[in-house]
């Protein structure tokens, strides 16, 4: 492995005085991720977690990197002058920052992977309701048409029963009124018979009296 840059990657050299731990975290972090913004990562995104995966990799990968050019540097500056024991603890702070930055990281990708989990969990949930609700809303739609499909054969039968009983009424008002003629021409039948038997029977016992006086 070659020495990645000529300085440091977190912007300062070994003898520069050390930065709070908050400020030199977010140091490590903006150094790491020049173009990066945590903000922009959308964990919504179905390749959420190969993102913070690749994420993940290159974190390590700068911070072993890093940490050789560290040591590469150390070697290379290193004189009789310097105290080895001061040397090897500024050396030994570095690693434990790269140690405290790796963890905070992968608390944080952690966290964010265990949100994603959740949302996906949420989102299925909420995907299985509004399946349900979509065949709760055909199983209605289905019985509305099956109300509506009987409700028009039963106006058709209605109207085909209503029909028949017009008609019916038709052919029973034409039969009545042919009875009604037949009972009238053998009312006026028996009348005129009778008329008629009343006139011989009146002209029979005239003759009978005109005989009885002669």
């Amino acid at each position: 492995m070659g020495v990645v840059s000529s300085g440091s990657v977190f912007g300062r050299s070994r003898n520069q005085e050390r930065n709070p731990p908050g400020q030199f975290t977010s140091s490590i972090i903006c150094d790491l991720f020049p173009n990066a913004n945590a903000s922009q990562l959308d964990v919504h995104a179905p390749d959420a977690r190969e993102q913070m995966r690749a994420i993940a990799a290159r974190l390590i990968h700068c911070v072993l990197a890093t940490t050789y050019n560290d040591i590469s540097i150390y070697h290379a500056t290193i004189s009789p002058q310097d105290s080895p024991d001061e040397e090897n603890d500024d050396l030994k702070n570095r690693c434990e920052l790269f140690g405290e930055v790796t963890e905070v990281l992968i608390d944080r990708l952690e966290e964010a992977l265990d949100q994603h989990e959740q949302e996906l969990q949420a989102i299925s949930r909420l995907n299985r309701q509004a399946a349900a609700l979509q065949a709760a809303r055909s199983d209605v739609e289905r019985q509305q048409a099956e109300i509506k499909k009987q409700e028009e054969d039963l106006k058709a039968e209605w109207e085909n029963a209503r029909g028949e009983a017009q008609e019916r009424a038709g052919e029973d008002h034409l039969d009545a009124s042919k009875h009604l003629d037949a009972l009238t021409m053998m009312r006026r039948e028996f009348l005129r018979g009778m008329s008629d038997d009343l006139g011989e029977k009146g002209e029979a016992d005239h003759k009978e009296e005109e005989t009885n006086t002669i």
